[in-house]
């Protein structure tokens, strides 16, 4: 194999040209760590924090990862969550509201 740069014979497992330094394409190297994402991290916190979820979406919106869209599906589950609870605790005021009520409260 030759470099496409300088045109000097590399070794096969070279990733780097000792000649003129540059990268040899399709060469990765070995121990290099791996980036690491935390794609559900962010859609739980997304889901209790929703309003940090919506600006996490536009942060992670342009690279298009996992983490942007499990941080829209956290937002969108967690203010879904809230809509829920809330309606809930709205049914139960009325409805312990109406008993007292009828009861002459």
């Amino acid at each position: 194999m030759y470099c496409t740069h300088c045109g000097k014979e590399l070794a096969e497992e070279a990733y780097l040209c000792p000649n003129c330094g540059n990268l040899v394409p399709d060469r990765k190297r070995h121990d290099a760590a791996p980036k690491r994402e935390y794609p559900l991290t962010w859609g739980v916190l997304s889901f209790f924090l929703p309003l940090l979820g919506l600006i996490l979406i536009f942060v992670f919106i342009k690279k298009k990862t996992k983490a942007s869209l499990m941080c829209l599906r956290g937002t969108i589950v967690g203010i879904l969550a809230y809509i829920g609870i809330c309606g809930c605790f709205w049914l139960a005021l009325t409805l312990v509201r109406n008993v007292f009520a009828s009861m002459g409260y």
